[in-house]
């Protein structure tokens, strides 16, 4: 009999996974940085950089992120594998640091698979399901509970760092290669019960008045004319003076 091949969660209360704070991004690429290979860290330097998700960043070669030079780009064109859309990934001197780390110590070359861990540098990369797990257990080791964390918290925790320093939505969505800012609001967590309590945490009943700022004097082009040459005057008058009083101490 063959089974219905039924999502995981299907029929279950699960909310999106926890993104990550940036303190808490620190404490696991400190927990990470003592591991013998770089593989992991830079594994999980990418994913928070470029927000991509697993299945995009298990199909992630050398080629795509090092220029003809050698060089490690700071953006790459991707097509993503769930929407066929377009996005462009950034990776900012961190993430850029460790590839470079990684792609030194694994002797990759540019057709290889970038994540495959123990395997041999040309084999096929770590599986989505191995992500998952390494990410709960990166949580783990820093003390968060691994139920509330998977591979998409990676790439949920710096699209919410973004917002939450006033990033707009629109261009976090793009990065995220969302259709609508509608998606991006959700995707977010900006539901009614965060309205309601920024709501109620902006009272404009008990706001203070903004202090009024001077009106700017607007002149006629008669009176700038006025003001100009009476500027000139006090210069002239100014080099003048300066002028005598240069020449009584040459006379001294």
């Amino acid at each position: 009999m063959k089974l219905a091949n039924n999502p995981w969660n299907k029929g279950r209360s699960v909310g999106p996974r926890q993104g990550l704070t940036s303190e808490q991004v620190r404490q696991v690429r400190a927990h990470l940085s003592k591991q013998k290979s770089s593989h992991d860290t830079c594994l999980f330097s990418v994913a928070i950089d470029t927000m991509l998700r697993a299945s995009d960043l298990m199909a992630l070669r050398v080629r795509d992120v090092i220029l003809p030079t050698g060089h490690i780009r700071e953006t790459f064109p991707w097509k993503q594998k769930k929407t066929s859309g377009g996005v462009s990934p950034v990776l900012t001197p961190q993430s850029q640091k460790t590839l470079r780390a990684w792609l030194i110590e694994s002797q990759k070359r540019p057709e290889h698979f970038l994540f495959t861990r123990e395997k041999p540098i040309d084999g096929p990369p770590i599986t989505v399901g191995f992500y998952r797990q390494l990410v709960k257990r990166w949580v783990k080791a820093i003390g968060l509970s691994p139920h509330h964390y998977s591979a998409h918290s990676l790439r949920r925790s710096k699209a919410i760092f973004m917002y939450e320093r006033g990033v707009s939505v629109e261009i976090i969505g793009r990065l995220l290669g969302h259709q609508s800012p509608a998606s991006t609001i959700h995707y977010l967590g900006i539901d009614e019960n965060a309205a309601r309590v920024l709501a109620q945490s902006h009272d404009i009943f008990s706001a203070k008045p903004v202090p009024k700022s001077k009106p700017i004097p607007r002149f006629s082009s008669e009176e700038l004319d006025i003001i100009s040459e009476k500027i000139w005057v006090r210069l002239a008058q100014k080099l003048t003076d300066l002028f005598d009083e240069t020449s009584k101490k040459g006379r001294d």
